[in-house]
């Protein structure tokens, strides 16, 4: 009884916020673990509790934490203190045109089912000052009804008082609201990362090798570390690498309950691949970029994907699938792994990939004929331009194998190919190629490792 006492004494107590305001809100869900995001939250509490009412578009790919972050910013005691109980949080993630949306909003707000249903729940909105998220605005906004949801976000911007936040997979911006400078939210740093699985899984794990080899594969993503943690849960980590290894991102969904996208890693993707953004020709190229270790080179879109590879890459960009950085499009290792396992490409696009990077090796990298030719023409030898769909249809066949093996080689094809055109055109390879002085030490033995490993 003591310590059931202690618990309603404990909420009793957090129910008076700074100034007498609540610090509960009906309906509100709790703060969630939120780590290495202070300056972010920060930034966008002061946009919400000045005056005029601030307009906040938070952006961020599947799993980087928007969610986290803004149940953060409605938790934070200067929010408390200026809304009181009229913190709002509303999931869109259900909710595919501006109708469920506004019935999704509704019910966030309590509003009972019946005639103008949408105009009480404005009315709600406009009696006094309010904070109102808008979480997954990108399901409804990518919908077939992209106009209405921009005119109920029109009719939202047009509350006064209400100080809004929408967050939104990807770098889109739905029109008819005045936004601040969109704040987007990258992968956290390795400290932070660290931080995340401790606190899940256990301190004992810090500092640990094993862990040390674990968490880069996350590439900073807090869903995909929060589930890997979590998989930690009575297990050993060489254990659970080796789990990784055979597995991959199956690892990453959590036992028990509905398989809802804060709980699956798989889940969560999906509802990116399921934007209407996401057209064939996006898929296809989302497919060659699963299985290229180090993205693609924006010159290399249009011989990818001819046609369409440009476009295609904007679309990938613009859902959160992938990102642009130094020239090239990238994407980050969990997502990687899943399309790589789930939509491999198909024959035709994996063998002009690797024609194209086998015709790049070939001609940046040691000529037959010359000196240091021998492992060019050990790594491939036929005709530039042509593509070799039963070379590819083993490989691709091997890159469909679920614990790795075959995609791992696929990847070191491609990485050696690379690495055997950038070698060339730093400055290494035959198009510099002099004698060499008495005593020099020569290029050649790296690059005929690097030839037998494309070759491999």
């Amino acid at each position: 009884m003591r310590g059931l006492r202690a618990v309603v004494e404990g909420v009793m107590s957090r129910r008076a916020a700074p100034g007498g305001r609540s610090a509960l809100a009906a309906g509100l869900p709790p703060a969630e673990l939120c780590i290495g995001r202070g300056p972010v939250v920060d930034a966008i509490v002061a946009a919400l509790v000045r005056e005029p009412p601030g307009r906040v578009l938070l952006l961020g790919a599947a799993g980087v934490g928007k969610s986290t972050v803004s149940l953060a910013v409605l938790h934070r005691p200067e929010v408390v203190a200026r809304f009181g109980e009229r913190r709002f949080f509303a999931r869109l993630d259900a909710a595919p045109d501006a109708e469920s949306a506004a019935v999704a909003l509704a019910g966030a707000l309590r509003v009972t089912s019946g005639p103008d249903r949408w105009q009480r729940a404005l009315s709600v909105l406009a009696a006094g000052p309010a904070v109102l998220v808008l979480d997954n605005l990108e399901t409804p906004w990518d919908g077939d009804d992209r106009s209405g949801t921009e005119a109920l976000l029109a009719e939202l911007a047009a509350v006064p008082g209400l100080s809004l936040v929408a967050s939104v997979r990807g770098a889109g911006r739905p029109g008819h609201v005045t936004w601040s400078s969109p704040v987007e939210l990258r992968p956290l740093g390795r400290a932070e990362a660290e931080a995340v699985f401790c606190a899940i899984a256990g301190e004992e794990h810090r500092g640990k090798p094993a862990l040390s080899a674990l968490l880069p594969l996350m590439e900073g993503i807090p869903l995909a570390i929060t589930l890997l943690a979590q998989a930690a849960h009575g297990n050993d980590l060489v254990n659970l690498k080796e789990e990784w290894e055979a597995r991959r991102t199956a690892v990453l969904e959590r036992d028990g309950g509905a398989r809802d996208r804060l709980r699956s890693w798989k889940t969560s993707l999906e509802l990116s691949l399921g934007s209407p953004r996401m057209a064939a020709g996006a898929r296809r190229l989302l497919s060659v970029l699963a299985v290229l270790p180090d993205g693609i080179a924006q010159r290399d879109f249009a011989v990818l994907l001819p046609g369409t590879g440009p476009a295609a890459a904007r679309a990938l960009a613009q859902v959160g699938l992938a990102y642009f950085e130094g020239g090239r499009l990238k994407m980050l290792s969990p997502v990687r792994e899943y399309v790589a396992a789930e939509y491999p490409p198909v024959v035709e696009d994996l063998a002009r990939a690797m024609e194209h990077y086998r015709e790049l090796a070939c001609t940046h990298g040691p000529v037959p004929g010359r000196r240091g030719g021998g492992g060019a023409a050990r790594s491939g030898g036929r005709e530039p331009g042509r593509h070799d769909p039963a070379r590819a249809d083993g490989c691709r066949r091997g890159s469909m194998d679920r614990r790795g093996r075959g995609l791992d080689q696929l990847r070191a094809f491609f990485r050696a190919c690379g690495s055997i055109a950038l070698w060339s055109r730093a400055g290494c390879g035959a198009a510099r190629r002099r004698p060499a002085a008495r005593g020099a030490v020569r290029p050649e033995p790296w690059r005929h490792r690097a030839a037998a490993l494309a070759a491999r």
